[in-house]
């Protein structure tokens, strides 16, 4: 019995021992370019389910009975050495409430619409109405759209024309990155209550289809900041991609390795597009506040490098994991509003309010308070 007990006991302690190495590796891994090392993409992946296993591992060793108490520290140092990533991954704000109306505030949303629900150039008419409706009700002053979709064909949809109209947005900008049959126009779109005195696209250079940044400098109250709203390459996944994430047979996992094949090129792809983002953000003689689809999660190279030194409205002001895709995993935040330091976070909310792909994200902003 003591045999079995002690077999267990190191069994036990060499699982701990992993976990805590594999937290350690996922929350440093955002230092390391994956495109010099490719695995650190797929590190951060797993931090959140590897804390809470390192945690679950911490109340085993508290409750243990016996002498080896003491391995409570292979968790818990593992943790504390990873809280810099706990606090880029987890909002602590619970109570927070939003602020009292003022006129020195601003909202921005930032808005993956995926074209609007379109699927193999076919309308979801329920689902793009539940959009219009959607951006009527919150009105943010500033929106910032990726994946945006219009046609110029009288006989089909110009998204355009009635989220400018619908949202009474006097202001606005649309990257038109690529056309299919003439009128089909995608890419990225910007509205503003507020002047926009310059705009133009920043190229960022993903290959085919990419849609591109766009750079908006905005009046608000006498004062200007620059708006840069950016859809970072994607995975690309098809459905069969989606099924092969949870595969366990031999064919399945053929296809797992093509969807392994896909996120490494994208890692590279989104280091260079993470680059560009950030040296605009470093050139802006203006505050700037960077809104956008990374397709990256908190605690990655690309979210670190792009945020630098700026807030994230997030962070700021939510709570909890902050989930912006509605697919695979809910701890999936990879939609942002990352304001300069220079600007005020009053308030921020993610609308669940419909299963969207992506989650509109709306932060309430201060330039002066």
């Amino acid at each position: 019995m003591n045999l079995f007990k002690t077999i267990i006991r190191r069994l036990l302690l060499w699982v701990n021992v992993a976990l805590a190495a594999g937290l350690l590796f996922s929350a440093y891994a955002q230092y390391i370019r994956p495109n010099k090392f490719w695995p650190a993409g797929f590190a951060g992946f797993a931090f959140p389910f590897l804390l809470a296993l390192c945690a679950g591992f911490l109340v085993l060793w508290l409750f243990y009975k016996g002498k080896k108490r003491y391995y409570i520290f292979i968790s818990l140092g593992a943790i504390l050495l990873s809280m810099k990533a706990i606090l880029q991954s987890w909002a602590f704000h619970p109570f927070h409430s939003s602020p009292a109306p003022s006129e020195l505030n601003f909202t921005v949303m930032s808005f993956n619409c995926s074209m609007f629900g379109m699927r193999d150039y076919q309308d979801n008419p329920a689902l793009r109405l539940k959009m219009y409706e959607m951006l009527q009700d919150e009105r943010p002053d500033i929106l910032c759209m990726q994946e945006f979709y219009s046609n110029d064909d009288p006989t089909k949809l110009h998204n355009f024309d009635s989220v400018r109209i619908r949202g009474e947005y006097p202001h606005h900008y649309f990257s038109k990155d690529f056309t299919r049959w003439d009128t089909w126009h995608f890419g990225t779109a910007l509205f503003s209550r507020y002047p926009i005195v310059s705009a133009q696209t920043i190229a960022l250079q993903g290959g085919a289809e990419t849609e591109n940044m766009i750079r908006a400098d905005v009046v608000i109250g006498g004062d200007t900041v620059r708006i840069l709203n950016a859809h970072l390459k994607s995975y690309q996944f098809n459905q069969s991609d989606y099924s092969s994430l949870g595969a366990v047979n031999s064919g399945d996992l053929k296809q797992g390795r093509g969807v392994a094949g896909k996120m490494k090129a994208t890692f590279r792809i989104r280091a260079m597009q993470a680059d560009i983002v950030a040296s605009e953000v470093a050139r802006s003689p203006y505050p700037v506040i960077v809104t956008g689809d990374f397709n990256a999660i908190p605690v990655s190279n690309t979210y670190r490098t792009i945020r630098g030194d700026m807030k994230d409205a997030f962070l700021e002001c939510g709570f909890g994991f902050g989930r912006t895709f509605a697919s695979l995993a809910p701890t999936l935040r990879i939609d942002y509003i990352l304001p300069d330091k220079r600007i005020h976070v009053k308030d921020f909310r993610i609308n669940r309010r419909f299963r969207y792909e992506h989650f509109p994200i709306t932060a309430t902003l201060n330039l002066r308070d």
